[in-house]
């Protein structure tokens, strides 16, 4: 995904208009470019039952550190060439973080009891504030084509008491700041007080890019998070103890189709998931680094790593379970052990990626540990991966170091060496080794078309290209049986071609071109998250409207759902196992359908 929003980037200052001053603190009615710019001199607040509407090309200019609370209904709707600005009429002192100085507070949607009236938020401009951009409860709500960017403090600081989506879309999130206390996050979203996980936080064709932040980028806590089609590179998230750019905590998380690419943090990875559920897919990870970080017991191996993707439990009692499935993770660096993925006390499913040229001191590949202190469980399948050039730049030359494991299955994965030559461990190998390690194929080229040239983030993954070619030894020798290698490739084109799946994210084909393409959703069709599923699945739609059928294969229909919005969730818990079809209509002879395997 490019970074398009860029070039929308457009101030209407080119006519002059009579400006109207706000001094009343309950505002409503029609704001119109003609009295346009509208100067803020206090809190302002749409009262419940009221509608405050903003034209396109309108500029609301606070003249201090005064903010909007919204608990009736806002409608700023501007267009993609007048854009509606929010910011701050002086910005004198906004470079410090502790001052309330050089910024306006931001726009707080609801309370802690209920919802707005309505909200429509499109084609904005919001920045200068210093507090939180867009805040509140927000359920069911949609900010879409919007550009935030030099606001210090959350960009996004949501929380729901409520079932329901809130979804962002094609917006642009750039060159914020958050230090504050006690965390420093850009985008901070959670469930307020239901831990049931029943609100979904939706992230699709966003740009989120050179955010510099105390802590994490996002983080999602105690919530369903879906992360589709985005672009996040070049954050930087710097921590005396630990951060990372995509924290989910105690969540559900589904992370597709996205490019993540150049992010900086202390020693939790570019993605990071505690005690959550993942599922980790088709997305590119690359030229990610873990720095140093923390003091004492935090520079260690059995508590430091992961350049890529960290998955973390401290929690004995509940099993956690996460899926890292065709993606490509490439030239990410860790300062301590897992250059492309770190595993600490849960669970995880790791089939059909590329893991090639990832870089670390120990361990470049992927490292497992199991906290035997607080008695937690850890249960891996490696199988379908392709490894190579992962370099080390200590004494640990091996892409698998484990430390600990109640299990670990090692199948069908091509590599340089052979599997007792490539993997460092502690204990006793036989106690928790399954499979069939014989199963694995050992070579010197597994004929990528061009991938990176060497390890480490130096290389940018972003212009090479690592499908398979056509002589590459990895074609038809993978094995689906308990991989779960999804229904389609990191391109997005049909698993199986030919006689067996294929090892790593590509499914080779001879008439489909090996060109790099862009691997975001498709407007023209739809998907399925996650898939396999055996809960809930949520289906994409290109339209926010229509109507979602659920089929079995002999063409009954089982379940059908009317599309209020451009994500719908189906409950499919108690359905038997077996292939599905979900099918879209528009109503207006748009038909789309997605195969779907419940387990």
């Amino acid at each position: 995904m490019k970074t398009l929003f860029l070039t929308l980037f457009i101030f209407c200052t080119a006519v002059s208009y009579a400006s109207t001053t706000i001094t009343s603190t309950s505002v409503s009615g029609h704001w119109t470019l003609a009295g346009s710019p509208y100067l803020i001199y206090n809190n302002i607040q749409v009262d419940s039952l009221s509608v405050l509407t903003i034209d396109p090309g309108v500029e609301v200019i606070f003249q201090g550190y005064y903010k909007m609370n919204v608990y009736g209904s806002l409608i700023a709707a501007g267009t993609a060439t007048q854009y509606i600005n929010f910011h701050v009429q002086d910005t004198t002192g906004w470079s410090v973080d502790t001052a309330t100085d050089g910024g306006w507070y931001g726009i707080i949607i609801g309370n802690d009891s209920t919802s707005c009236d309505s909200m429509l938020f499109r084609y904005c401009n919001v920045y200068d504030a210093k507090t939180v951009a867009i805040g509140g409860i927000l359920t069911n709500k949609k900010i879409s084509y919007c550009n935030f960017f030099h606001n210090s403090g959350y960009v996004f600081g949501i929380g729901s008491v409520f079932s329901g989506v809130f979804e962002v879309s094609h917006c642009n999130v750039y060159n914020n700041t958050s230090f504050h206390a006690p965390f420093g996050n850009i985008i901070s979203i959670y469930n307020l007080y239901n831990y049931d996980n029943n609100f979904t936080y939706y992230f699709n064709n966003c740009s989120f890019h050179d955010n510099n932040s105390a802590y994490t980028m996002i983080l999602c806590w105690h919530s369903n998070l879906l992360l589709v089609g985005n672009e996040i590179y070049n954050n930087k998230q710097i921590d005396t103890v630990e951060s990372s750019t995509i924290n989910i905590n105690e969540s559900n998380s589904i992370i597709t189709g996205n490019k993540i690419h150049n992010n900086l943090c202390t020693y939790n990875g570019a993605i990071y998931a505690y005690q959550s559920n993942t599922d980790i897919n088709r997305n590119l990870i690359c030229n990610n680094q873990s720095v140093l970080g923390g003091v004492g017991s935090y520079l260690c191996g059995l508590t430091q790593g992961g350049g890529g993707i960290r998955l973390q439990s401290n929690d004995p009692t509940h099993p956690y379970y996460n899926t890292i499935r065709n993606n490509v993770i490439a030239n990410n660096d860790a300062q301590f052990d897992g250059g492309a993925v770190y595993i600490k006390g849960t669970n995880a499913t790791i089939t059909n990626n590329q893991i090639v040229n990832n870089s670390a001191p120990n361990c470049p590949g992927i490292s497992i540990q199991n906290n035997l202190a607080l008695g937690t469980h850890t249960s891996v399948t490696i199988k379908n991966n392709l490894f190579y050039n992962n370099l080390s730049s200590g004494s640990d030359t091996f892409n698998l170091n484990v430390s600990g494991a109640d299990t670990l299955k090692y199948e069908n994965n091509w590599t340089q060496v052979s599997f007792s030559a490539d993997i460092a461990h502690l204990g006793y190998l036989s106690y928790y080794l399954s499979g069939d390690t014989t199963t694995n194929i050992i070579g010197a080229n597994p004929g990528m078309v061009s991938p990176t040239l060497a390890p480490g983030t130096g290389f940018s993954a972003l212009a090479a290209n690592f499908a398979l070619s056509a002589s590459s030894p990895c074609i038809n020798m993978g094995d689906t049986i308990g991989s779960n290698p999804d229904t389609v490739d990191f391109y997005g084109n049909q698993r199986i071609n030919g006689s067996a799946v294929d090892i790593g994210a590509f499914e080779y084909n001879p008439y489909l071109p090996l060109e790099i393409k862009n691997n975001t959703i498709p407007t023209s069709q739809i998907e399925v998250y996650p898939n396999p599923a055996n809960n809930l699945i949520y289906v994409s739609t290109p339209k926010s409207s229509g109507l979602i059928k659920l089929t079995n294969y002999s063409g009954n229909t089982i379940a059908k759902k009317q599309v209020v919005s451009t994500l719908t969730s189906l409950d499919i818990h108690t359905l038997p196992r077996g292939i599905y079809f979900a099918i879209w209509n528009d109503g207006n002879g748009e038909k789309s359908v997605q195969k779907v395997l419940v387990e």
